[in-house]
């Protein structure tokens, strides 16, 4: 009976803190937190329909807000980024596969918050909210509603469910995009490397399956951290 409130404490708490620095941000927070919640509630049990809700909400997500990955230092890649339509869907792509990752690992209690908290410390202490305009106070409190959340959800006192981990990493994908978007000098492998966990829980799942010839979409307990879990408590 542990309450899935994290996604709505968290999402209350960054519509306000975020809404002086981008109003169309805001809206999308609360708009990715209602796919979650009714995912939650099970209003939404299908996950083809979740995933096609997801990819319409992030296209206008990347078009309004003007989101786009230009440059990787992979020269294939780079190549292909240098037309407009590209970029955006790669945008597009690499967003779904954070969001649906971050889920993928919010099922041990700690591990997606705690993730992406030391994401936001890391933003904080290298000084990189300076690009993003974002007000030092502001990001401190944001830290410590997440921390606040991190210490909730370890002792099992609430969780995140799909609508906190949803609205944490849509906002982490998004502070970081624009950090590199607005400082060329920032290494495109450092933002990689921060996104990556979840990243490759979610691309190793497909590929997995699709191996074993089972449905994507189907939930299991093979991910990577399920199994190191499996096998500490084994030991």
């Amino acid at each position: 009976n542990i309450p899935l409130s994290g996604g709505i404490f968290l999402t209350c708490s960054s519509m306000i803190y975020f809404y002086s620095l981008n109003h169309i941000l805001s809206l999308f927070i609360l708009l990715i937190f209602i796919v979650g919640f009714i995912s939650d509630t099970n209003l939404l049990s299908s996950p083809k329909l979740r995933f096609l809700i997801q990819s319409v909400l992030i296209i206008f997500f990347v078009l309004l807000l003007d989101i786009k990955i230009h440059q990787t230092n992979l020269i294939f890649l780079d190549v292909l980024l240098k037309n407009i339509y590209f970029q955006i869907f790669f945008s597009i792509f690499c967003l779904l596969i954070l969001i649906n990752g971050s889920n993928f690992i919010d099922g041990l209690n700690g591990l997606m918050l705690g993730y992406f908290s030391l994401i936001i410390f890391l933003i904080y202490h290298l000084d990189l909210f300076n690009h993003l305009e974002i007000d030092k106070t502001l990001l401190i409190n944001f830290m410590i509603i997440l921390v606040f959340l991190f210490i909730l959800n370890i002792n099992n006192k609430l969780f995140m469910g799909d609508s906190g981990s949803y609205v944490l990493s849509l906002i982490c994908g998004y502070f970081l995009i624009e950090i590199h978007q607005l400082n060329a000098a920032i290494s495109p492998y450092f933002i990689v490397l921060l996104l990556w966990y979840p990243c490759f829980e979610n691309l190793f799942s497909i590929l997995r399956k699709f191996i074993l010839k089972r449905s994507p979409i189907k939930a299991d307990d093979n991910h990577f951290h399920q199994l190191v879990f499996f096998y500490i408590r084994k030991k």
